[in-house]
């Protein structure tokens, strides 16, 4: 990486994003395209809301070394953004292949089958992602959501429990524990009214 380019991200990391997004132009305009270039001037471009433009970096990035997990996730990022569903799914599922200890690219993967109706595809991405960061938020709530949907219940309040006990400043994720253990015992009181009443009567 040469030194404009960690300039340009020195800068994002400390939230000067025109500063940065300007010294990345520069550093495309006057010098080689390197896919690591391209990948943060996408990236910038996303921050700043240009998805289409964001795309575009990141297939230029990928077009010189098609294995940059994340510029395949800052892709799937972009399209998602843009309505693309297959193009934002496909992305994400070679970002987290290609980065199988990444929990974000994993969570992100899991989001968007969750977004788009695999919800035991999610459960099983978002519960990667837990095991690589348990303390990741979105992660921990993405898979309670996504067990759920399943109507796993029991798992999803034991998945909720586990959560709650390793970010107990999340208030939000206790009221869904709570929240998900009154619907347990609801559909577990039903199920003991059924077996408790009578077999209908047969017709004579």
């Amino acid at each position: 990486e040469d030194a404009g380019l960690r300039q340009a991200r020195a800068k994002c990391a400390s939230g000067r994003m025109e500063a940065a997004a300007a010294a990345i132009r520069r550093g495309i305009e006057s010098g080689p395209q390197t896919a690591a270039a391209l990948e943060t001037a996408g990236q910038l471009l996303l921050r700043e809301g240009e998805a289409a433009a964001a795309a575009g970096r990141f297939r230029a990035a990928l077009a010189l070394e098609e294995a940059r997990a994340a510029a395949h996730g800052g892709l799937s990022h972009a399209l998602a953004t843009l309505g693309e569903e297959a193009g934002a799914l496909r992305h994400a599922a070679r970002a987290a292949a290609l980065a199988p200890g990444n929990a974000h690219l994993q969570a992100w993967h899991a989001h968007l089958l969750l977004l788009w109706g695999d919800p035991a595809e999610a459960a099983a991405r978002y519960a990667m992602a837990v095991e690589i960061e348990p303390r990741q938020a979105q992660a921990q709530a993405g898979l309670v959501d996504a067990l759920e949907r399943c109507g796993r219940l029991q798992e999803a309040l034991e998945a909720g429990r586990r959560a709650a006990a390793l970010l107990p400043e999340d208030a939000g994720l206790r009221g869904r524990v709570e929240r998900l253990a009154a619907a347990r015992d609801a559909v577990a009181g039903l199920a003991r009214l059924r077996r408790a009443a009578p077999p209908p009567r047969r017709a004579r």
